[in-house]
């Protein structure tokens, strides 16, 4: 029913990594964020496991695209290098439907982006507001940031075949509830808990770290350095971000010293 091939991501590294050959004299290795490894490279004897690192996008398909959303946004989503602008509406304080993109449908005719619609309700007096996104309530101050959010990307299929979705993992950061309200969304990560792209090796291995760690950041370069460029991050604002990303990679160190 398709006029198209979903594209298929190839590994570029060229020749035989040490790991090869360290899993095929029977030595286990384990890699965490090995870089230009995605995906990962099979362990044809089963003594490699790895979660890959830079090279891994997000699930747009990119390294790693923030999405902003202010009052003094572009009429229409703009892109910039490693992020999307957009304009939000309030109406008594509740805004219209914000539309926050997700992964492309390969499963149509023609591939379009998905998309998942939130409500937000700010309360200018208490410098807060209420993010509802797929029967989630997130309750955020002025610069707070959320925790990690699952959400479901519906892949819609052609007539006669059941409909799919795509777990993505995303954080909001409220930047200014008035006169100008700002919202960050992180980059749509790849669910470690039930990932969409392979971001290990074995496939499993990324479950049994987020079994212990919870979610974390899987794209390949985590700290937002393009909103800072682009402004959409003050200096403290991308420091703190990167401080997280920080705290998430020790909380990955000592889970290997661990394991």
């Amino acid at each position: 029913p398709f006029n198209h091939k979903p594209a298929k991501t190839v590994l570029m590294r060229q020749g035989i990594p040490f790991w090869d050959y360290l899993d095929q004299a029977g030595i286990e290795s384990t890699f965490y964020d090995l870089p230009s490894n995605y995906p990962p490279s099979p362990s044809k004897y089963g003594n490699h496991r790895c979660l890959s690192g830079m090279g891994t996008p997000d699930l747009l398909g990119t390294y790693g695209t923030y999405q902003h959303f202010a009052e003094d946004g572009p009429f229409e989503t703009e892109s910039e290098g490693g992020g999307k602008r957009s304009r939000i509406y309030f109406e008594n304080d509740t805004s219209r439907p914000v539309t926050l993109l997700g992964p492309q449908n390969t499963l149509l005719k023609d591939p379009q982006k998905t998309t998942i619609d939130f409500i937000v309700h700010r309360d200018k007096k208490a410098q807060a507001a209420v993010i509802e996104i797929q029967n989630q309530t997130i309750i955020l101050k002025k610069g707070m940031w959320s925790k990690w959010m699952k959400l479901n990307f519906e892949m819609s299929t052609p007539a006669l075949m059941p409909d799919k979705g795509i777990s993505g993992i995303c954080r909001f950061y409220l930047q200014e509830i008035s006169p100008n309200f700002r919202l960050y969304a992180s980059p749509v990560n790849a669910d470690p808990t039930d990932p969409a792209i392979q971001i290990t090796e074995p496939p499993e291995f990324c479950r049994e770290i987020a079994n212990k760690l919870g979610l974390f950041y899987t794209t390949g370069f985590q700290e937002d350095h393009k909103a800072l460029s682009n402004k959409a991050f003050t200096d403290d604002e991308f420091v703190y971000q990167a401080e997280y990303v920080l705290q998430e990679r020790i909380n990955l160190l000592n889970y290997a010293l661990d394991n």
